[in-house]
């Protein structure tokens, strides 16, 4: 028990040894330099002794005076083949999509898809110039069915034709091509009996007087053909008869 205790007393006494040797708190520390690194939290800057701005990127590259040319001239030769104002042009289909008021303030970077947005509102206007030709090349070919079948009176064999051939009879909501075929059926359907006008009342009467003088000469030269002798008596009876008168 007595070589414990004092065991423990000589490791206390290394230990207030190595705590005697220990640096106190109030002794000075060794500085460090300051830093000339800066954290700007607000601008997202770093500085390393030179502000660096890493936040934010350089204004876009304004679109070349010929760029812009480019576009107008294409602007101006779509409205002038398809008839709209230029103006629409710019405003529905430039200014619209990039969200600007003038082409000023377009960038180098956008005139492809400038350019391609140009060409696709064409091909729309091409697209739809398309359909009215085909919408007035339709109502002129009904127009043209409607008169043949009503004159030659074959409408419902017009009918029966369409519903069997395009399960449809509404002329209207046949394509051009349909409509031809319906244009061939009719012209070779029979035509309507014409009938002939009547002849005013005096080239009728006229008519009819020419006709009954000839029926009276036929007749009188037949009575002379058959009866020679007779009718030579008779003629002369007359003659002196007018002689006498």
């Amino acid at each position: 028990m007595q070589r414990e205790d004092d065991r423990l007393a000589k490791l206390a006494e290394k230990l207030h040894g190595v705590r005697d040797n220990l640096p106190g708190a109030s002794e000075a520390v060794p500085s460090t330099p300051p830093s000339d690194i800066r954290v700007k939290r607000n601008s997202g800057n770093i500085n390393f002794g030179t502000q660096v701005n890493i936040g934010s990127s350089p204004p876009p590259e304004p679109m070349a005076q010929p760029q812009r040319r480019s576009l107008n001239d294409r602007v101006e030769e779509i409205a002038g083949i398809y008839g709209v104002d230029p103006r629409a042009v710019w405003r529905e289909v430039l200014h619209t999509r990039f969200g600007v008021s003038s082409v000023t303030e377009l960038s180098k970077a956008q005139f492809v898809e400038a350019s391609q947005a140009l060409e696709a509102y064409e091909a729309r206007l091409k697209e739809q110039v398309a359909e009215s030709k085909e919408q007035n090349h339709v109502k002129r070919l009904v127009a043209e069915a409607l008169q043949i079948a009503n004159d030659r009176d074959v409408y419902p064999a017009m009918s029966r034709f369409c519903s069997r051939e395009f399960g449809e009879t509404v002329l209207n909501n046949l394509s051009p091509d349909q409509l031809k075929l319906v244009l061939k059926f009719l012209e070779e359907a029979a035509p309507a009996t014409p009938i002939e006008p009547e002849p005013p009342a005096s080239t009728a009467a006229s008519t009819s007087s020419v006709s009954v003088r000839g029926v009276f000469l036929a007749d009188a030269k037949a009575l002379v053909v058959q009866y020679p002798v007779h009718c030579g008596a008779i003629a002369l009876v007359l003659m002196i008869l007018g002689k006498v008168v």
